[in-house]
């Protein structure tokens, strides 16, 4: 944490008290019916290998969401933040504990201009409200990639919808990302010259696997 031992300190404090408040270490324990239409469908997001420093690698398919399960009710506010809860909370148990850094890369390709409304913002002060107060020093950075010619209209918006400390570890990279990637990544996805596709990870079938056990008795 930057600045003093005390500010650290009572960071720490901060979300000890939101973990025990919003039970976090219970979302182990949870049954976690709606796991695979948020994982798949409202926001596809996997875990994929780890940068060359060793820091965990997640794939955001923002390009792929949809908003309609949070429009229709299938799926709450207060569930998806369960859901986010449980993933982290999956991360550290299987890691390195609060220490494990991370590493997102925010795929954009295909997002359509009318999907940036207040459903998309909402979620995503959903998942970066978690992060924030669960695991305040776990985002090392995220990478914007596949940009479209309007992003730059509509990224403040996106930008402002992340917490403070989150938002200058952003940053936005041009059509020839795979290049610049390549200097980060251990791997890549099969969606981008690798071998492995999204969601087959050996990560990622874990923390699966984790929720069907869990949703195994409903």
């Amino acid at each position: 944490c930057c600045g003093s031992a005390e500010a650290a300190a009572a960071r720490w404090a901060r979300t000890a008290r939101w973990r025990r408040e919003n039970d976090a270490a219970g979302s182990l324990r949870e049954p976690q019916p709606r796991y695979e239409v948020i994982k798949r469908r409202l926001y596809p997001h996997f875990l994929h290998g780890r940068t060359k420093q060793g820091e965990l690698v997640m794939w955001e398919l923002l390009g792929k969401l949809d908003t309609s399960v949070l429009r229709s009710g299938e799926v709450s506010k207060e569930c998806a933040m369960r859901h986010f809860v449980f993933v982290h909370e999956f991360i550290s148990e299987r890691f390195e504990g609060e220490r494990t850094r991370l590493v997102t890369i925010l795929d954009v390709q295909g997002l359509r201009f009318a999907e940036v409304n207040s459903f998309l913002l909402r979620l995503i002060s959903t998942t970066s409200t978690v992060v924030e107060n669960l695991v305040p020093f776990r985002a090392s950075k995220i990478i914007v990639v596949n940009t479209p010619s309007w992003f730059g209209a509509v990224f403040g918006g996106i930008k402002r919808a992340l917490p403070a400390e989150i938002r200058d570890k952003v940053h936005v990279l041009g059509p020839d990302f795979v290049h610049r990637l390549a200097d980060l990544l251990e791997e890549f996805p099969a969606e981008h010259g690798g071998e492995i596709p999204l969601g087959d990870h050996d990560d990622e079938r874990a923390m699966a696997d984790a929720a069907r056990k869990l949703t195994a008795g409903l």
